[in-house]
Formats: structure tokens, C-alpha cells, sequence
């Protein structure tokens, strides 16, 4: 399903969260978190918060095309395991996600109207620079983003299902993301807390080895804040 990118997570999307998604909708951008500035690693306001994006939740009060409340039994474990299973794949598109593909082709554009007037030495060199460091800006924009996206997605799973099989990869996954943006002291109790909970083997020995990474990038970092 990953290889459909936006439009699997679209469909994912209209199963476990019909209430803001249309599965038949053409997927859309990325919304960006209103009130915060996706752009900054750390608050205008207060550098010295932990975690800037501790409101940011996009799936928070996401709805199921049908009300679980319909089901019982057999029929119940059924559907509980297919949105477990819908809301981890949507983490792993995002946990995934290629920033480049969804680089707005109009962004040339853009940089061709900065420079229209241009007249300078080096005018095509000046350009590319400036249109490589727009595509970068953005990438990265996007990027941070989906990682917020991802968090989320896996703590539908960590909250909502913690009797299904990916309750655990999920944990870990959300961990490893929490890690990707520089959240060394979350990613670090929430590795610790997995080597509690998980019995599988290889998600133990990942933790441990996250945990290591996690302390010494803590250490090393004189600002510990990330996206």
C-alpha cells in the first residue's frame, strides 16, 4: 500500500477517520498546524519549552466510517484489528514519507517572478542556487511535518488498541520518530518504557540501542530542543 503513497493514505484515511477524510477525495497537501510555525526548531516566545508541539495531534478526533459501538464478538475483534492495523500503515506512509514527491511544481514559478528583474552577474547560477535552496527549505518543511503527522498516527494505535499485535511496534515506532527530530529525552523514556513492555526480542534490542543513541545525543546537544 506504501507505494501509493497519499492516495493509500487516503483511503486508510476514510476507514479510520471518515469524519475529516474522504477515501474517493483527491489527497491533499499536508495541512499546516495552526498556531505554530512548522519552520522554527524551537518557539519564538519561550526557547526554553521542551516540546513546542505538544498541542499538535491532526488525528486526535478521528471517527471510523462504522461506529465500533455496531459490533461484538468475533465481528468486533475483526474490525478492531483492521483499524489497528489502518492507523499503524498510515504512521508507516508517513514514518516513510518522500517530502520531494509533493514539492508544488509552481515553486519554480515563484523564484522565476523573484528574479524576472533581475540584471546582475551570473543571473542562472544565482537562480538555481536560489530554487535549490527553496526545494530544500520546503522539503524539510514537509518533512518535520509528516514526522508530526506519524506521532500521531501511531499513538491512535498505543491509546485505542493496546490489545492488538502492532501496539508495540507501534511504541516503537513512535519512539524512533520522536528520535528522527531531535526529541532525544521523550524518545528516551519512551524507549525505556518499551524495554518494559515489549517481549519481542528484536524490538528489546533496538530499544537498548536507542536508548544508548538517545543519552549521547542528549549529551552532546547544547540545545536539546527539536522540531
Amino acid at each position: 500500500a506504501r507505494e501509493f503513497h497519499g492516495k493509500a493514505r487516503q483511503a486508510f484515511l476514510g476507514l479510520v477517520c471518515a469524519n475529516k477524510f474522504n477515501p474517493l477525495a483527491k489527497p491533499k497537501d499536508l495541512p499546516t498546524p495552526t498556531g505554530y510555525n512548522i519552520n522554527l526548531t524551537k518557539p519564538a516566545n519561550d526557547p526554553g519549552v521542551d516540546n513546542p508541539f505538544e498541542g499538535f495531534d491532526p488525528y486526535k478526533d478521528c471517527q471510523p466510517a462504522v461506529p465500533l459501538a455496531k459490533f461484538e464478538g468475533e465481528e468486533l475483534k475483526k474490525r478492531r484489528f483492521l483499524l489497528s492495523q489502518s492507523w499503524f500503515l498510515i504512521g508507516e506512509e508517513h514514518f516513510d514519507a518522500d517530502p520531494a514527491v509533493a514539492i508544488e511544481a509552481d515553486e519554480k514559478e515563484k523564484v522565476s517572478k523573484e528574479y524576472a528583474n533581475y540584471r546582475g552577474p551570473s543571473k542562472e547560477e544565482v537562480f538555481r542556487n536560489r530554487w535549490n535552496e527553496m526545494l530544500n527549505e520546503k522539503k524539510l518543511r514537509k518533512l518535520r511535518l509528516h514526522n508530526y503527522y506519524a506521532i500521531s498516527a501511531y499513538t491512535r494505535v498505543a491509546t485505542q488498541f493496546k490489545d492488538s499485535k502492532e501496539y508495540n511496534s507501534a511504541l516503537y515506532k513512535r519512539a524512533w520518530t520522536y528520535f528522527k527530530i531531535d526529541r532525544y529525552l521523550k524518545a528516551l523514556a519512551e524507549f525505556d518504557d518499551l524495554l518494559v513492555r515489549a517481549k519481542e526480542k528484536d524490538l528489546q534490542e533496538n530499544a537498548v540501542r536507542y536508548v544508548a543513541l538517545c543519552a549521547f545525543y542528549q549529551k552532546q546537544s547544547a540545545d536539546p530542543i527539536g522540531w
